[in-house]
């Protein structure tokens, strides 16, 4: 759930914005600030992804639109290059590729700087409220 307060917008993990969007089998997106690429294509800018265990991307992640910046919220992620554990910051440039995978799940923010944010969703009316 994202709430707006004051000029700041605050994403609470535990109510993910917007229905998930299933990427591939296992793999699920929560996007939280939509975006346009530079041909305009919406995409999305920032999202929360989870990887159930045992998922795997089916073929290779490019980041042809833009860099990408990923923070390992919770869990494990690991591609061809390493493994990386909760915490972990992962920056990969434009045109670089991956095969990400979680043998034991985990929870991103995926960020793509790249991208024009065009839209957030909408916060959520409080409850009696209009």
């Amino acid at each position: 759930m994202t709430a707006s307060t004051a000029g700041f917008d605050v994403d609470y993990p535990t109510s993910p914005a917007g229905d998930p969007i299933e990427l591939s089998e296992g793999i699920t997106a929560h996007v939280l600030v939509w975006g346009r690429t530079e041909e305009g294509e919406q995409v999305p800018k920032e999202a929360r992804v989870v990887f159930q265990p045992g998922a795997v991307w089916p073929e290779a992640d490019v980041h042809a639109d833009s860099c990408e910046l990923v923070i390992v919220i919770d869990g494990t992620l690991e591609d061809e290059n390493g493994t990386y554990p909760r915490g972990t910051r992962i920056s990969a440039q434009r045109g670089t590729s991956h095969h990400p995978r979680s043998s034991g799940g985990c929870t991103l923010r995926v960020l793509y700087p790249d991208v024009v944010e065009v839209q957030r969703p909408a916060p959520p009316v409080a409850e009696g409220g209009a």
